[in-house]
């Protein structure tokens, strides 16, 4: 297609019809018919003038001249909009004359390299299965027409001298090479498109992703930072400790809802090849299925569902894992099976040992998975037909990526009458418990100053009252320009930096700030709502000292400063 296009005037003709296209795949299928039909026809002429000059034959002439103007035709029919009956008429022209000079040339033309150039014309001009496989049966049948007069000499072929036999082999083997590396380019080409296409569709989806997980982390900052100043308010409240376990309930959900969306975060990396590496500590085994069951047990109740918690007296108390992975699988299941049970009904949670592994099973009283929907159940995006549900068809596909990354598998077994059970099959290590920290106490900063650069004002007031809550005198801006202005008037010991913001982002004012020789050595934490470690890293690049995710772990904040304020000068004020 690339030396057509070099052809002066040629365009107009090798774009004919393309206005008719409904599509750009259509309009592509148009370009290429209209290529393979001028190259058809050009080597037509070319070669079989030849033959006629030398052998003086009308079997030759006619069909030649015959041959050349069909070929030429179907640009015209292009040209007025019949672009199906055109992308038929072609394979049906180049079987005819296949058939035809295979009969009257006989061995002069290599039958089976035309063969080869009609199949992969076939799979080039239609995409239909049907369509292809009739072609595929066209091809093969003339392959044998054409062999069987070959051998029983029907329709008599021409007889050749030795030079002459010599010269139209290599001609019409020129010929058809010269088509089928035409098809092999436009096989090329395309597939360089449907990569552009695939590159371009990925990054769209890592953006969209790097969006929604901002949109989403940014409100669940607020509602866990409120709860973390409950909680706080609460200790100093002794009146008012029956709301305690409401709160650390609330605390855990929001823990929960972070998985949830680093659900969406593990998809872009499970189809980037990726996957997180994992972080095996010792755990005990029936309070972490006890809280994450109790954090799911509101939305049952709401369903009058109740869950049951039974776990196998001889698994090990603490076993060795990850923890945070087999929370997320269960959260996974757990809220499936809410979801589709009956109401009034219990699902069952269920831990046994099987020799060197250990099983978690989920199982409701539901209606059953059809034997169809269960063949692809661990698929991306295979949601339930039932529209009340609401679903994004993640969670068992990334239960089951979670499971194989740390080497177990996950089953499924379903029934009309006894509902579903999803087991995990995990690896089973016994573990021992470290010995128990002692908890963070309140960091004193009392005599330092503080600086929050957040655009948002609920994520900007938690961190505000938290600094206060630890004795700074804290001061806030809305953008990364504003804080640069206060920074230079407040002169912060400890400035907290938000990554997206608006007029200047939080990269940016990182960079400005360590520009200023009495930032230099000031205590930077970058705060990001984006899910992706590129992001995180681009903040510390610019000079943050530390990076801390939303929704924001107040505990982690204060295990950080307690890190860096002993190395950490003070600006003298």
């Amino acid at each position: 297609m690339n030396l057509l296009k070099k052809i002066p005037g040629i365009a107009p003709l090798i774009n004919a019809g393309t206005s008719y296209a409904e599509n750009n795949e259509e309009r592509k299928g148009v370009v290429i018919v209209n290529c393979l039909s001028l190259s058809t026809a050009a080597l037509v002429f070319i070669i079989g003038f030849i033959f006629e000059y030398l052998l003086k034959s009308n079997l030759i002439l006619i069909p030649v001249i015959l041959e050349f103007l069909a070929f030429s035709s179907l640009v015209y029919f292009n040209h007025i909009g019949k672009l199906k009956q055109v992308r038929v008429a072609i394979y049906v022209l180049q079987c005819i004359c296949a058939t035809y000079f295979g009969m009257i040339l006989g061995p002069v033309i290599e039958i089976q390299l035309l063969i080869v150039f009609l199949i992969m014309a076939a799979y080039l001009i239609t995409d239909s299965p049907r369509i292809r496989r009739l072609y595929l049966g066209v091809s093969i049948a003339m392959l044998i027409l054409t062999e069987i007069n070959f051998y029983y000499n029907i329709i008599p072929y021409i007889h050749l001298s030795t030079n002459a036999s010599f010269l139209f082999r290599w001609l019409a083997m020129t010929g058809i090479l010269t088509l089928i590396l035409q098809v092999i380019n436009f096989y090329d080409l395309k597939n360089k498109s449907y990569q552009r296409q695939l590159e371009k569709s990925d990054q769209s989806k890592s953006i969209f992703v790097k969006q929604i997980s901002h949109e989403i982390r940014t409100p669940l900052n607020g509602i866990f930072g409120i709860a973390q100043l409950l909680k706080e308010d609460i200790a100093q409240h002794p009146e008012h400790e029956q709301l305690s376990a409401y709160v650390n309930d609330l605390i855990e959900a929001c823990y929960d809802a972070r998985l949830i969306v680093n659900n969406v975060l593990d998809l872009a990396e499970i189809e980037k090849g990726k996957m997180h590496n994992l972080h095996a500590t010792a755990f005990e085994l029936e309070p972490l299925l006890n809280r994450i069951v109790n954090v799911h047990k509101y939305v049952a109740a709401s369903r009058e569902v109740t869950i049951a918690v039974e776990i196998d007296p001889e698994l090990p108390a603490v076993i060795m894992g990850d923890e945070v992975k087999l929370k997320q699988m269960l959260n996974n299941l757990l809220s499936n099976a809410i979801k589709f049970t009956e109401r009034k009904t219990t699902i069952q949670v269920k831990a046994t040992r099987q020799q060197q592994k250990w099983l978690l099973s989920v199982q409701d009283n539901g209606k059953g998975i059809s034997e169809e929907k269960l063949e692809k159940i661990f698929e991306p995006f295979v949601k339930t037909e039932d529209q009340e549900i609401e679903s994004t068809g993640l969670g068992l596909y990334i239960t089951h990526q979670l499971a194989e990354l740390l080497k177990g598998s996950i089953s499924v077994k379903s029934s009309r009458k006894n509902g579903t059970v999803f087991i995990l099959s995990l690896p089973l290590l016994a573990g021992t418990l470290p010995k128990a920290k002692p908890p963070v106490s309140n960091v004193d900063l009392h005599g330092l100053k503080a600086l929050v650069i957040e655009d948002n004002p609920m994520s900007q007031k938690i961190l505000v009252k938290l600094l206060e809550g630890m004795g700074a005198n804290t001061t806030a801006a809305q953008d990364g320009l504003e804080g640069l202005t206060v920074a230079q008037d407040f002169l912060p010991d400890i400035i907290f930096v938000d990554a997206n913001m608006p007029v200047m982002n939080g990269d940016e004012t990182i960079v400005a700030l360590r520009k200023d020789p009495r930032f230099l050595n000031t205590l930077i934490i970058a705060v990001t709502a984006d899910g992706f470690n590129d992001d995180g890293q681009t903040m510390i690049r610019a000079g943050a000292n530390e990076l801390i995710p939303k929704p924001i772990a107040f505990v982690e904040v204060r295990a950080l400063l307690r890190k860096h304020l002993a190395s950490y000068p003070v600006i003298e004020h």
